[in-house]
């Protein structure tokens, strides 16, 4: 995507620039970018802990909007 670092699950999720823009344009319109960071990180780690954060009612709606983000990036 771009050629930047080795194409590791966590590089394309929450590494690459690009994922990063898409993250935070779905994050915008989902009112949630103040709450959620993304970041460079492990991408286990940080799906785990940016769940903690929001309210329990919303967590099964972020697991589905992780796996489907990261699926479709």
């Amino acid at each position: 995507m771009c050629a930047q670092a080795v194409e590791m699950m966590d590089h394309i999720i929450l590494g690459c620039v690009l994922s990063r823009q898409i993250w935070a344009v779905i994050l915008t319109k989902l009112h949630l970018l103040d709450q959620i960071q993304v970041h460079k990180e492990y991408v286990m780690l940080w799906w785990l802990r940016t769940r903690k954060v929001l309210p329990k009612e919303n967590r099964r709606g972020f697991d589905s909007l992780f796996v489907l983000v990261g699926w479709t990036l």
